[in-house]
């Protein structure tokens, strides 16, 4: 199920990706962000008693202290309402890998469905789910007013240029080019988790406690 379930991830992320490229050759080429949140109405749809000084227990040695914080974050957020544009927007794109994946294989939608292993209320449960992720995300980002400065997007912009290259098969110009807001974008996430990490604990086995 988790292999299948990669699968749907990666034609999401595919036609994201290409939607966004279209999208920007043809109007702004800064402009990637399709899903967008008024941050400073943030607190109406989630609130998050705390997000550092938590003991947050790994699994394993093998666990990764960024997926636990985010898992641990998730399920401790009371979400007060969940905006339905941005759900209706990833439901859609779900749904248009899942057309995309039956076209390529010529089957039709529902067989697509049973083949990627999942159904229309699970499409929509995902959507909800990745509302939720992003609403903790922006919360954090601005209680905790974390920015990506000037001189930390300059030194690290040709990293961030090298992978989005590997990862999407674009040369390295084409990249600064045009994926300058996801580049961006991924800086700030990463610092923020980086931000989560230094200020919580992750002992090996035990319980989750607050402190």
């Amino acid at each position: 199920m988790r292999r299948k379930q990669g699968l749907i991830a990666l034609l999401l992320a595919v036609i994201c990706l290409f939607g966004a490229v279209a999208c920007a050759d043809e109007e702004d080429r800064e402009s990637h962000a399709v899903v967008t949140y008024d941050t400073d109405r943030i607190g109406e749809y989630v609130r998050l008693a705390q997000y550092t000084g938590l003991t947050v227990p790994l699994a394993d040695e093998t666990a990764l202290k960024s997926e636990a914080i985010w898992a641990y974050l998730l399920d401790e957020a009371e979400f007060l309402r969940l905006p339905e544009e941005q759900a209706a927007y990833y439901a859609e794109q779900s749904r248009a890998a899942c057309r995309h994946y039956a076209e390529e294989n010529r089957l039709d939608y529902d067989e697509a469905l049973r083949q990627l292993g999942t159904s229309e209320e699970r499409i929509v449960a995902d959507a909800e789910r990745m509302v939720k992720k992003d609403l903790v995300y922006y919360y954090i980002v601005q209680h905790a007013k974390i920015e990506v400065t000037e001189q930390e997007r300059e030194t690290l912009s040709p990293r961030y240029i090298k992978k989005f290259a590997e990862d999407y098969g674009y040369d390295e110009e084409y990249v600064k080019e045009h994926m300058r807001s996801l580049i961006d974008d991924a800086m700030l996430y990463d610092k923020t988790t980086e931000y989560l990490i230094l200020n919580n604990k992750f002992p090996v086995g035990g319980e989750a406690e607050e402190t």
